[in-house]
């Protein structure tokens, strides 16, 4: 974006992680902050976007600003309806929690599909497929993940299960461990499967290159409150590079199938990831649609159109 370089990103002091909501202490240090960093700008051409969770104990003292909340995956609007009336625009993550909100908010609401640099992935897609036109198809299969490794929300032991079952297949995990311990007990656990290959964590713009050597790519998610609420970015990551995905029963992803494939048990996992690589990217163009549709490019000028509705 040409006005990229006029955004900057700040990550403020705070004394506790603020993965719910902000303590009053908390509040009243990020107030400071935010005051010395920007001075004086409680008007009407500033936004304050409340990401992951609600900072209502910090907006409410910026009466002219608009104010956006983008809740994370634990978003329960029923509960956190008092502090819902501070913000002019909500943006939850499925469409389960639009209704919920709706039920109980009555400004503007935009459901968010995340979405990834549509740019960037698209050139990278580009130079890839000029590359496999003029060369050799490769001989190993491929089946990757992309992201944090997280035993509070990937299935670890799922992984293990289908490495084992499908021994002529790579399995490669793209990207960083977390650093509990249950989680690096099953880093460790896959370091013992010979077709598992850890690669680490990548930047960003790295992740299109790392997502292209994927046949199959696939959204091991636990069935748990977090990823019930969720609304996977890798999938349209994945898309966007044109590689099929299967994925768990996350409840944002169903309105995709067929073009998703949904797994329940080991046994569908490996039917589906069997099936995938027989049929390959028969829907690459269907699913690198998806990915445009809710890339920043497309979306930011829904965001923007929401914000002029309010201001007049």
């Amino acid at each position: 974006n040409k006005h990229a370089h006029k955004v900057k990103v700040y990550t403020p002091l705070l004394l506790t992680p603020t993965l719910l909501n902000l303590n009053s202490l908390n509040a009243f240090l990020l107030r400071i902050q935010l005051f010395l960093l920007c001075g004086f700008f409680d008007s009407n051409r500033t936004i304050l976007w409340s990401v992951y969770c609600s900072h209502s104990k910090v907006i409410r003292y910026f009466k002219n600003t608009y104010k956006i909340y983008w809740p994370g995956d634990i978003f329960n609007p029923e509960k956190e309806r008092s502090e819902l009336t501070d913000y002019g625009i909500i943006m939850p993550l499925t469409e389960e929690k639009l209704s919920d909100l709706k039920k109980v908010y009555e400004g503007k609401t935009l459901l968010s599909q995340t979405g990834c640099d549509w740019h960037l992935f698209d050139k990278v897609y580009q130079q890839r497929r000029e590359s496999r036109e003029n060369t050799n198809t490769k001989s190993t299969k491929i089946v990757g993940y992309v992201g944090n490794l997280s035993a509070h929300r990937i299935d670890f032991q799922l992984i293990q299960s289908i490495a084992n079952a499908l021994s002529d297949i790579t399995i490669e995990l793209v990207g960083p461990f977390e650093k509990d311990e249950k989680s690096q007990f099953w880093m460790r656990e896959l370091r013992r499967c010979a077709n598992v290959k850890i690669k680490g964590e990548v930047t960003y713009p790295s992740v299109p290159l790392a997502i292209s050597r994927f046949d199959v790519a696939i959204i091991p998610y636990l069935l748990n409150e977090f990823n019930n609420g969720t609304n996977p970015n890798k999938f349209y990551e994945y898309s966007a590079m044109g590689v099929p995905c299967i994925s768990s029963r996350i409840p944002s992803l169903k309105k995709f199938t067929p073009y998703l494939r949904i797994a329940d048990d080991i046994e569908s996992w490996v039917k589906l990831i069997e099936e995938a690589f027989l049929e390959g990217n028969d829907n690459e163009g269907i699913l690198r649609r998806i990915a445009f549709d809710v890339s920043p490019q497309r979306v930011l000028p829904k965001i923007s159109n929401l914000i002029l509705e309010l201001a007049t």
